[in-house]
């Protein structure tokens, strides 16, 4: 359990309404794998309502997800987050005036709604699911990165030669072990200097290191849910297991796991515009979408009606 540190927030604003980002996509697809859903659909109450859909065995399975607005002090409303990009190309900054609102929502997995669509018909029309092979094929080529199996006992990114270093295949106790080990690896290659350029010459053990393997093993979680490949309770336990097995090492900074986080949620982006699943413009919007904020800069609006803007 981690308990993040009030003073300290990563926001990661939605711009493409059908997908959850940030925060948000990890809690909703750690609640999916501790629950057993294949559906990766989520709605809320309303959404539900609107679409003459209804819940079933649907009591204390809402999960809250986070909306996060910017809210203008002096006309006392939110604006849309287009609006604010252009003040913000124009200098404007958090301060007295403008600041960050969040509001909260329930969300039900599509599997305790009636009604919903079926999913293999919404799977046929999506681009992202992709087959496994193909997918580390397309990374490893636009990436440059080569991925070696000389029979070594362990799998590992080698920073100097810019290469992956794996067991042979048959040491693997199946495809998803295997995919989702070479998506690991991938994910430490973004951090090249070349490429994402993040700090991956790390001493093992160290507060630096366990940082970036939750980079790592976060962003294989999100890139391994696209695979045509079914996750079973025991590749659950796996990625909880190994992301339990760093948080011990950053206990006394809580907040990381959600810098982790929000790099893995740039990582995933990188590497879905490298497999050809996001466009350049995407890609360019999702590593642009996150800013640090303190707490004095977070509206905590008393008990008053509040105008959204359109």
């Amino acid at each position: 359990h981690i308990e993040v540190n009030p003073c300290f927030y990563f926001v990661t604003y939605l711009l493409y309404p059908n997908n959850y980002k940030g925060l948000n996509r990890f809690t909703l697809f750690l609640t999916a794998l501790n629950r057993g859903y294949c559906d990766p659909r989520w709605a809320t109450f309303n959404q539900i309502k609107e679409s003459g859909w209804t819940l079933k065995d649907a009591k204390g399975k809402g999960v809250k997800v986070e909306y996060w607005y910017i809210y203008d002090r002096q006309l006392k409303k939110t604006i849309d987050w287009k609006d604010w990009e252009d003040l913000r190309k124009n200098g404007q900054t958090l301060d007295e005036r403008y600041c960050l609102l969040a509001k909260y929502a329930t969300v039900f997995n599509a599997e305790h709604i009636v009604g919903i669509p079926e999913l293999e018909k919404n799977i046929e029309e999506n681009k992202e699911t992709i087959e496994a092979d193909i997918l580390i094929k397309k990374l490893s080529e636009s990436m440059g990165v080569q991925i070696i199996h000389d029979g070594g006992d362990s799998a590992y990114y080698s920073v100097l030669t810019d290469k992956i270093h794996l067991p042979k295949s048959e040491k693997f106790i199946g495809n998803y072990e295997y995919n989702s080990t070479v998506l690991h690896e991938l994910s430490h290659a973004t951090g090249a200097i070349h490429r994402l350029n993040r700090d991956i010459k790390n001493i093992f053990g160290s507060e630096a290191y366990a940082y970036e393997e939750l980079i790592a093993e976060i962003s294989s979680c999100f890139m391994s849910s696209k695979l045509q490949i079914e996750q079973t309770e025991s590749h659950v336990k796996n990625h909880k297991a190994y992301v339990q097995s760093w948080i011990h090492a950053i206990k006394e900074k809580p907040e990381v796991l959600i810098k982790a986080i929000q790099q893995a949620e740039k990582t995933t982006a990188y590497m879905e515009f490298h497999a050809g699943i996001r466009d350049l413009k995407e890609y360019k919007t999702i590593c642009s979408t996150s800013i640090e904020v303190e707490e004095n800069q977070i509206y905590e609006p008393k008990k008053q009606k509040l105008t959204k803007s359109r």
